[in-house]
């Protein structure tokens, strides 16, 4: 999704450990799960304004939790204007697991894999992206970092890319956080992103902005979404 659209990746939902929270970072995959029978849906929207010519493109999907470490998604990439190429459907899942490793239980390691079946409404076929993660939470800071790699498709990246991906989580209290992502390559993805969230309720509201790999390809923009759990 970027060059004249947007990006975002599936599965947002909800935490595990008795609190909801965003399933992914900002658009990166985060760790926590949608649990048992809960459902999340949430709509994204980038902004962008470039060369004289405004851009809208949005990223809207919804996740049903199977069990407490396993979750079902269903995603419709890049609809806005101007109409992108990299518009498409995704359905798919995602799974996280705590790792039971006694000497750096304080650090509450946890892994995670998910993948999603992306077909494009603009002729440019169907394909699996694949991703795999690890994240640690410093102990007392409350700092989540994760670290991973994904394999992306030309449906929505662009082209076949497999890269780093990686975040950070910083609690601000209860209800507020600081976030930051990075894509690594020069895909659609390719980008990093800082941004926060806000918890109010069975909402989520989350802020961003995007700074692209590619300076000076009118991809940079503001990211807006706002979620729902029930």
């Amino acid at each position: 999704m970027r060059v004249s659209s947007c990006r975002w990746v599936p599965l947002l939902a909800l935490c595990a450990q008795g609190a909801w929270a965003q399933q992914t970072i900002i658009n990166v995959p985060s760790l926590d799960q949608t649990p048992r029978g809960k459902n999340f849906a949430l709509h994204e929207s980038q902004l962008r304004h470039w060369g004289g010519r405004s851009y809208w493109y949005t990223t809207n999907f919804y996740t049903r939790g199977i069990t407490d470490r396993l979750e079902l998604a269903a995603t419709v990439y890049n609809l806005g204007a101007p109409a992108s190429r990299y518009t498409a459907g995704s359905v798919g899942y995602k799974t996280a697991i705590p790792m039971g490793w006694r000497r750096v239980a304080s650090l509450r390691p946890q892994a995670g894999f998910g993948q999603m079946l992306h077909w494009s409404v603009r002729g440019r076929g169907a394909d699996v992206w694949s991703y795999a993660q690890g994240a640690v939470t410093l102990p007392r800071l409350g700092t989540r970092l994760m670290a991973g790699v994904s394999h992306g498709t030309p449906q929505v990246f662009g082209k076949r890319s497999a890269h780093f991906i990686g975040s950070y989580e910083q609690p601000l209290g209860k209800h507020i956080a600081l976030l930051g992502e990075w894509w690594a390559g020069r895909h659609e993805f390719g980008d990093f992103v800082p941004g926060f969230n806000v918890h109010a309720g069975s909402w989520v509201l989350v802020g961003g902005y995007k700074f692209s790999n590619k300076p000076g390809t009118a991809t940079d923009g503001i990211i807006l979404e706002v979620g729902r759990k029930w």
